[in-house]
């Protein structure tokens, strides 16, 4: 089963005014977010049927338009037909498709919340001039449920569609695995429907992983199989990636990939740089070397993977915090904030945002969510900004009364921002509170307190509409607030 949380049409306005005159293009508002398409389907289901984009030119003049597509985890399902570029005669209009395409067999889509973005394009075909507030985007979120039923008479297992939030109260359980150490940092990632934990102690390069089955609702315990070492040459604790129905893992000798349906792993042995900071850009892992400027890339789908130079890091400061758009990586320093160009292989320098260290950063799908972190004195007030790519302008978030914090977990849910846990810097208190932020209204709504983690070190994962937390140590815990 299927549902399709959008029925009708967008409407993209493209007005070409006068000859002399630039065009202004502007995405008409909804129930939403402006521009965003939405679909929330079942795992093995048919595609779902194709949203219209409707673009329409009230100009005086012809409107030559293209669209690029991309999406944040770099898989080919999103396009639009016909295929662009097109044209738009003067006072008319033409209907473009959104569609999803699942994939079948081994490639089909697993069970996840899936980010991509339609860049629209525009100018006068008499004047060659761009259009005002060019490109526009359209966000596109697809979240895909795992297939099966419940045990309730009467009710079956539906598509969860990406909704606000219950917020009602948490609920939780043991954690079976006792492999999970209380001094480990760990990293949550969601692949296949499975939630894995991978991280490692201050003190040793040994890799610690669990695995919790979302649908099972029950832990597997990850083989044994993957990178020997792990720490050593990536120097930041966040060296675990999903791709797909898979998990990258990079070592210091090897590239692991870990496969949770089977429970197996596949592990290349390669030559690795020492990096302080690595991210995920689709299909291509780059890690940044800040006190040497050295860049590295790693081709995911290379037959033989290794790591190559690519353009000299610009940035004089620590790297504090990165996102993936689907087409840059936003990278935010000490003192400057950059955008590295995965297609041209280069950096440009963006308008400087808020300083901090650690801060909690994610990527919506139109703007780049930043809050909180220590500032330069080592303070964390509970402030952050919005940065909108289109406009190269950063916006201040508004008050909320959750206290600041650094190294908190966030996501993009495919409506909302959701942040938990992290550290307050006087004391280095953990904190196990949290919040959603809601960019449409631009409001803050805490994480119910109604049964959540009050002990141990919480590392948080999305998935399906919920939000689960993991607290290790003695006595860890799943708990999870839809």
């Amino acid at each position: 089963m299927l549902k399709q949380s959008l029925t009708f049409a967008f409407l993209l306005l493209a007005a070409c005014g006068p000859k002399q005159d630039p065009m202004q293009i502007d995405l008409a508002s909804h129930v939403d977010q402006p521009g965003n398409v939405r679909f929330a389907v079942t795992e093995g289901s048919a595609n779902p049927a194709p949203v219209a984009l409707k673009l329409v030119n009230s100009g005086d003049c012809q409107l030559d338009f293209d669209v690029t597509v991309s999406t944040t985890d770099g898989a080919a399902w999103l396009s639009v037909t016909p295929p662009p570029p097109g044209t738009v005669a003067a006072h008319g209009f033409t209907n473009l498709n959104v569609n999803v395409n699942l994939g079948s067999g081994a490639s089909a889509l697993g069970p996840g919340l899936y980010t991509g973005t339609l860049l629209i394009t525009g100018t006068c075909h008499d004047n060659g001039r761009t259009a005002a507030g060019s490109p526009a985007p359209v966000v596109v979120t697809l979240s895909v449920t795992p297939f099966g039923a419940t045990l309730e008479p009467g009710q079956s297992y539906v598509g969860v569609d990406v909704s606000a939030p219950k917020n009602t109260g948490w609920q939780s359980s043991t954690i079976g695995d006792t492999t999970l150490n209380a001094s480990a940092t760990y990293t949550v990632v969601q692949a296949n429907g499975f939630l894995v934990l991978m991280g490692k102690t201050l003190s040793s390069t040994t890799l610690l992983a669990a695995a919790y089955d979302t649908w099972a609702g029950q832990w597997t315990p990850v083989s044994s199989g993957g990178p020997s070492s792990v720490g050593a040459k990536v120097l930041t604790s966040r060296f675990v990636f999903p791709r797909g129905r898979d998990v990258i893992v990079v070592g210091d000798s090897e590239l692991g990939i870990y496969h949770p349906v089977s429970n197996t792993w596949t592990v290349t042995s390669l030559t690795v740089p020492t990096m302080h900071v690595v991210d995920l850009m689709g299909d291509t892992l780059i890690g940044i070397n800040y006190v040497t400027s050295a860049v590295s890339r790693l081709d995911l789908t290379a037959a033989t993977p290794a790591w190559t130079t690519a353009a000299a890091f610009p940035a004089t400061s620590t790297v504090t915090g990165t996102a993936w758009t689907g087409t840059d990586l936003l990278v935010l320093t000490q003192n400057e904030f950059l955008s590295y160009s995965k297609s041209g292989n280069s950096w440009t320098t963006l308008p400087a945002g808020p300083q901090r260290f650690n801060p909690a950063m994610v990527w919506t799908g139109r703007e780049l969510f930043v809050w909180s972190g220590a500032d330069s004195v080592g303070q964390t007030p509970a402030t952050g900004a919005t940065y909108d790519p289109r406009k190269r302008t950063w916006t201040a978030l508004p008050a909320t009364t959750v206290t600041g914090r650094q190294r908190a977990f966030a996501a993009w849910t495919g409506t909302r921002v959701v942040i938990q846990g992290g550290k307050s810097t006087i004391g280095n208190i953990q904190q196990r509170d949290g919040a959603f932020f809601d960019p449409a209204t631009g409001t803050w709504a805490e994480l119910s307190t109604t049964g959540a983690p009050t002990t141990g070190t919480p590392s948080a994962g999305w998935f399906s509409n919920k939000l689960y937390v993991f607290t290790s140590g003695t006595g860890a815990s799943l708990f999870t607030l839809e």
